[in-house]
């Protein structure tokens, strides 16, 4: 196949990733075959050569965005109920500075690439969480955040 037909192959499979984000589902499963069609898209971008590189590093990107909004919608303000075992009865973790220091550069990430609709909802995403979660210990601004992931 040429250069053109793997961005192509890639796009359509980018696509099939999008169809099952819109679909509104938060299940791991959902969530593992979209991480399933993205992986698909850039082993094409990838074949494609310089071609697909920018395309690559989208999908790439918008990985870690998908990555990241499930990480925020398995977060918790509180520390996770543990069973009668010692582990977490959900699949929880706790809001904190590195979650949300990590989500900012992401959505740097996302500012970089132009993605400007996926660095807006991951944005708004977490400040949601951070309204949920906000206290003196993490009351951080999220902009000073961003900011200094796209000074680096």
């Amino acid at each position: 196949m040429s250069s053109d037909e793997w961005v192509a192959r890639g796009l359509d499979f980018a696509w099939k990733a999008h169809d099952f984000s819109s679909s509104g589902s938060l299940s791991s499963a959902v969530h593992k075959q979209h991480l399933l069609w993205i992986d698909r898209a850039i082993r094409c971008f990838e074949k494609a050569g310089a071609v697909g590189d920018k395309c690559a590093s989208k999908a790439r990107v918008h990985k870690q965005v998908l990555a990241m909004r499930q990480v925020l919608y398995n977060t918790s303000c509180e520390p996770s109920q543990k069973d009668d075992h010692g582990t977490s009865a959900l699949d929880e973790t706790k809001f904190d500075f590195e979650t949300e220091r990590n989500a900012a550069k992401i959505v740097a990430k996302c500012i970089e690439e132009g993605m400007w609709l996926e660095s807006a909802a991951l944005g708004n995403l977490l400040c949601n969480q951070m309204t949920m979660c906000r206290s003196e210990q993490y009351g951080r601004l999220f902009s000073t955040h961003v900011s200094s992931c796209l000074a680096l």
